[in-house]
């Protein structure tokens, strides 16, 4: 190795908003909550039937533009009956599933975002349009007025954003009833809106919130003044929700695709009105694409960190050519939290940050140190994705089977004790990250260090693990890999041969460690998780206070 220098019953299926965790949820945060909780009972009530009665609107001043592609073989079957939603699938003709039974939470949120018009706008023709006026009739006979789970305050930004983004397609030519049972709808929830904004603390339900005022501000000038407070609203997030190298605080890669999607909706939204665009947005989204580009391997896809799944790589496309076509991408992003190695064809993403602050990391995983490495459009070494959060289910060493920070159950970590850093190091053609955390010091007196060089061309990524700290801890490092990836081991259990789709061939050495094949399961892609293999190296601390095991990933050469 180089030498390395330094409710209803459609919703019972599921918690209403009394359910909701306060742990971990900045003070300001969960006064907001406790707000919300403690004017349920007026929701409920006929006088706030009565509040939220106000002169109807027909028709949008400016109707906000809504430029993503959506799926036409999803329209397709939504148009036969069928919802293939949040990787579940209900049928029901009409208009029925607004009254269906025992709908899984993620199902109920994305059916009720209206987010699958875009599927049907793509898909196009009479059919589809007629349908989608279906389905939105039927949504504002049940749910018009208050419900405690489809008018949660982040599902109503959501889909008052769809709304306006789809009135084009669905709306601006319906007969009048249909227009006038439409506007009456939306203009209560964007009242209620009005008065429960700041319940919506999930890192990115702010962000929908900000947008859904600024868009209803442009499009319905005249029923309330939206767009002044969407615009500080959108400033203050922009303030404290963004990171000085353009990251969201939430690390997660999925957040970042969803932040950029809101502030380029947003842009889009105020030059249909002609608004000037402030450099502060502007300037994030020049930032936040260099981000999202980053964080992407050779196929296209997310890398797999704090809840992250790959997403379609067609739609992230979409997305950075509508907001900045070429974007910048950063050489590392030390606020963030994140390291990229790339040469020739391959690709290393490193996460080297600390938990997520207090109220950003409700998908945050302990997966400190971990890696991902990708030879071209064949993901090699993965995270295991959204359904794990534990370190063990990360490529990352972890110490005696334990996580390197504490899960709160229904997401978030308990703060982890210590710190965490890197370095980079670049000369001809080679990078080197130096990265460690002491996140284990407390538990164990363990400190971990981890160095990933990767040579010119690509072919030769080179490791060493260090952990600095008392003798006879046990320690494991676990290299997971893609469901696609053969592996096999090689020279009596001393090294492992993973071989490609495509037939190429990596080995995977090591020195001072055992080195076995395990079990794993991947949840990259949504859907039940795949069957797969991991790599783990495994051992214990000696003597001498720093064990170290180093290991090298080097593509094999193609026989003469």
């Amino acid at each position: 190795m180089p030498a390395i220098s330094a409710g209803c019953a459609a919703a019972e299926a599921f918690s209403p908003p009394m359910a909701l965790t306060l742990g971990g949820i900045p003070a300001g945060q969960r006064l907001s909550l406790l707000w919300y909780r403690l004017r349920l009972p007026l929701f409920m009530s006929p006088l706030y039937r009565a509040m939220l009665r106000g002169r109807p609107a027909f028709q949008l001043t400016v109707a906000p533009p809504d430029p993503w592609p959506g799926d036409a073989d999803r329209g397709a079957a939504i148009l036969g009956g069928t919802f293939p939603l949040a990787h579940v699938v209900r049928s029901a003709e009409g208009d029925a599933i607004w009254s269906a039974a025992d709908l899984p939470r993620e199902f109920f949120d994305e059916l009720h975002s209206f987010r699958w018009l875009g599927d049907l706008r793509t898909l196009g023709g009479g059919a589809a349009r007629r349908r989608a006026r279906e389905l939105v009739a039927g949504w504002c006979r049940r749910f018009g007025w208050w419900h405690a789970t489809a008018w949660r305050p982040p599902l109503v930004a959501r889909r008052v954003g769809a709304w306006l983004g789809h009135y084009e397609f669905f709306a601006a030519s319906a007969d009048d009833e249909l227009r006038a049972r439409f506007f009456r709808a939306l203009l209560r929830q964007l009242r209620h809106l009005d008065r429960v904004a700041n319940a919506a603390v999930g890192p990115i339900d702010r962000l929908a919130v900000a947008k859904a005022l600024v868009m209803a501000g442009i499009a319905l000038p005249e029923d309330a003044p939206r767009l002044g407070p969407g615009m500080r609203r959108l400033d203050r997030i922009l303030k404290q929700d963004f990171l000085s190298d353009g990251g969201h605080a939430s690390r997660s890669p999925s957040s970042q695709v969803e932040a950029l999607r809101h502030l380029v909706d947003i842009r889009s939204a105020l030059g249909a009105a002609g608004k000037r665009i402030p450099d502060a947005l502007q300037d994030e989204i020049e930032k936040l694409a260099g981000v999202v580009r980053f964080l992407r391997h050779g196929d296209g896809g997310l890398a797999l960190f704090h809840g992250s799944g790959e997403d379609e790589n067609w739609l992230i496309d979409t997305l950075l050519a509508h907001a900045v076509p070429r974007a910048n991408m950063p050489a590392r992003l030390p606020d963030t939290g994140y390291e990229r190695l790339q040469a020739g064809r391959s690709v290393a993403i490193m996460d080297v940050g600390g938990p997520p602050p207090p109220g950003m990391d409700a998908s945050a995983h302990a997966g400190a140190l971990a890696f991902e490495f990708s030879a071209g459009k064949e993901r090699v070494i993965v995270n295991t994705g959204a359904a794990a959060r534990g370190s063990a289910a990360h490529s990352t060493p972890v110490v005696s089977g334990m996580d390197c920070a504490g899960l709160r159950k229904g997401g978030g970590l308990e703060r982890a004790t210590g710190k965490a850093g890197s370095m980079r190091e670049e000369r001809d053609g080679a990078a080197l990250i130096d990265a460690r955390h002491d996140f284990y010091a407390k538990r164990f007196g363990i400190a971990l260090r981890r160095r990933l060089y990767l040579a010119p061309g690509g072919e030769d990524l080179r490791g060493e693990d260090s952990l600095t700290g008392p003798a006879g801890i046990a320690f494991a490092l676990h290299f997971h890999l893609h469901p696609e990836i053969d592996a096999s081991l090689l020279q009596g259990g001393a090294a492992a041969l993973l071989r490609l789709p495509g037939g190429m061939g990596w080995r995977l050495r090591t020195g001072g460690a055992a080195i076995a094949l395990a079990d794993s399961a991947y949840d990259g892609q949504g859907g039940e998780p795949k069957r797969s293999r991991q790599v783990v190296l495994s051992g214990t601390t000696g003597e001498g206070g720093e064990t170290v095991v180093k290991w090298a990933l080097q593509r094999e050469k193609k026989k003469p």
